[in-house]
């Protein structure tokens, strides 16, 4: 088509389901955009009103496409728009691959602030898609195409226009068919144009229609940092807070959106493992030199904490026994003479446990005959024998000291008297000097043999 009316030059610059559009010079020799319903969809009256409510709105702001006129030539609906030089962004993309988060916050920033315009006039866009944002050669962008929005609170046309939009881009309670839709379906479909700037591609792909839409309403799309691992988390994050399912979910609006992306960029990155800086390692102190013990030494040390030394033990049962010999002794010598011997008392055994080793001081053996220690019936109290803590036990082997032969004790002897023979002289004789007993002497006794036992 070369010419429509009185435009002339028309070149097709982008074509959707219900119409397409041209570049054109107008009469004046403006450059202008022309949309044109084609002649099956304007015999269709539901299609016709559709496409006439565009240039009905009214809305007139920066980042919006401006509506010059509208008419009919030759049966064909037709709506002047005005030229953006640019192209569109599913076209920018197409050509040039998935955008810079960057280029990508600038986009959502200007289409956001028409929808939050066109929303706060209670109309609601309803095909928020990349093919009807329209990027400028300086990076800016304008939103077109507002033929099938609708004015909240307006329910005509609801019942046959309840579908509509892009399958790909549109909201869960779009593709559900929901009876009213709010500026929170226009939220998730910009999320949905967001998505696609930055991986390539839409949240959902499938084989038809029906199975996008079901995965709109049902799945959760893979995260944008997962397609595209450049692409910051936190800013992948903020894509997806705007795809939730539930409206009430979302961002407020999509000013709020927009700066929340654009906030995400500034944030720091976490550190990774690779580029956080590591801990200088820092000189270990310096210790004083320790001698290396032999696996010897340390057994025996092992063994030495569990049991008292046998030196130990033997030398206290030698200092025992040699005290209760020499009470023994200074009682014999306190005996008058021709007094018989006092027979020992035997000294009751003392009971000894099984579960832990003992100490058994076996004493003095007057006669041949084994005796336990003899302690004086009258002459002299008890001698009291401490007796040692038990040690712990330990499984070590008995040790047995020799026993000497017993000596046999034998009781001194009295010299025997000699009678004076009386001296006959007149004088009288000098009186005898008393008679004094020598000194008792008697061999020194033998030292007590110990035996010590170690039982387990």
């Amino acid at each position: 088509m070369r010419s429509f009316g009185p435009y002339t030059n028309l070149v097709e610059i982008g074509r959707g389901g219900m119409a397409a559009v041209y570049r054109a010079t107008a009469p004046d020799g403006r450059l202008v955009a022309l949309k044109l319903l084609p002649p099956h969809l304007a015999a269709d009256a539901t299609m016709r009103a559709r496409f006439e409510q565009e240039s009905n709105l009214g809305l007139n702001h920066p980042n919006i496409v401006q509506v010059n006129r509208s008419g009919v030539v030759d049966g064909t609906p037709y709506i002047e728009m005005a030229y953006v030089a640019g192209e569109s962004l599913d076209r920018l993309v197409a050509r040039a691959g998935p955008l810079s988060p960057e280029a990508t916050a600038r986009i959502l920033l200007d289409a956001s602030r028409a929808l939050d315009y066109a929303h706060a006039r209670g109309v609601v866009h309803r095909d928020v898609k990349p093919s009807n944002v329209i990027v400028r050669t300086d990076g800016s962008a304008l939103l077109a195409d507002f033929g099938v929005a609708k004015a909240m609170g307006i329910t005509a046309y609801t019942a046959t226009m309840a579908r509509v939009g892009s399958v790909f881009f549109m909201s869960p309670e779009q593709a559900a068919g929901a009876f009213e839709i709010t500026p929170a379906s226009d939220v998730y479909s910009l999320g949905a144009t967001a998505y696609y700037a930055l991986t390539g591609r839409a949240p959902f792909e499938a084989g038809s229609d029906v199975a996008i839409a079901r995965q709109h309403i049902e799945q959760p799309p893979r995260h944008v940092s997962d397609l595209r691992p450049e692409v910051p988390r936190a800013v992948g994050d903020v894509v997806m807070w705007a795809l939730q399912k539930s409206p009430s979910q979302r961002p407020v609006s999509a000013g709020a959106f927009a700066r929340s992306f654009a906030a995400a960029l500034s944030a720091p990155s976490p550190v990774s493992s690779q580029s956080r800086p590591q801990p200088q390692p820092q000189p270990a102190p310096r210790q004083a030199p320790v001698a290396a013990a032999s696996p010897a030494t340390v057994d025996e040390a092992l063994e030495q904490r569990g049991r008292t030394p046998a030196w130990l033990l033997a030398g206290f049962a030698g200092v025992v026994a040699l005290a209760c010999l020499a009470v023994l002794a200074v009682v014999l010598l306190a005996l008058p003479p021709g007094q018989p011997t006092p027979r020992p008392t035997p000294m009751r055994a003392l009971p000894q446990p099984t579960s832990q080793p003992v100490l058994s001081i076996f004493t003095v053996q007057p006669t041949a005959t084994p005796a336990s220690v003899l302690v004086p019936a009258t002459a002299t109290p008890r001698p009291i024998v401490p007796v040692l803590p038990a040690p712990v036990a330990t499984a070590t082997p008995q040790i047995v000291f020799p026993t000497p032969l017993p000596t046999r004790f034998v009781p001194p002897t009295r010299p025997p008297i000699i009678p004076l023979t009386p001296i006959t002289s007149d004088a009288t004789p000098p009186p005898p000097p008393p008679a004094t007993d020598p000194p008792m002497t008697s061999p020194l006794p033998t030292p007590a043999v110990i035996v010590v036992t170690a039982t387990p």
